[in-house]
């Protein structure tokens, strides 16, 4: 299996920890949770984007989204 460059990498373990950080906050809601569930298969499974139309282009979105 291929990784991607090192930046990408290092974007993707950022965006993973800002995402671990908001699901194990303690004002989590439900509905929150379950949309951010996504981005994690996201992070976790890069070709999934590739196969499936309308997935986060990439990790530096998900952050963003988590701020």
């Amino acid at each position: 299996m291929a990784m991607g460059s090192p930046g990408e990498t290092f974007d993707r373990i950022e965006a993973l920890r800002a995402l671990l950080e908001r699901l194990s906050a303690p004002d989590l809601t439900l509905a929150e949770a379950k949309a951010l569930r996504p981005h994690l298969t996201d992070l976790l499974n890069p070709r999934i984007q590739d196969a499936v139309p309308g997935r986060l282009a990439d990790s530096g979105e998900v952050a963003s989204r988590l701020e």
